[in-house]
């Protein structure tokens, strides 16, 4: 899956909206998230 240009940039600029708590349980999240293999039949949602 690729992400586009466009929505790194996004979530760039409103990571850094975040406060430290919360950019710390954003990383964490991406984190497991990245550990966690996701299955072939799996539907990703864009918001």
């Amino acid at each position: 899956m690729r992400v586009k240009p466009k929505n790194t940039n996004r979530f760039r600029y409103e990571f850094q909206l975040l406060e430290h708590r919360d950019r710390e349980r954003v990383l964490e999240a991406l984190k497991t998230l990245a550990e966690t293999p996701v299955s072939s039949n799996a539907i990703c949602l864009e918001l």
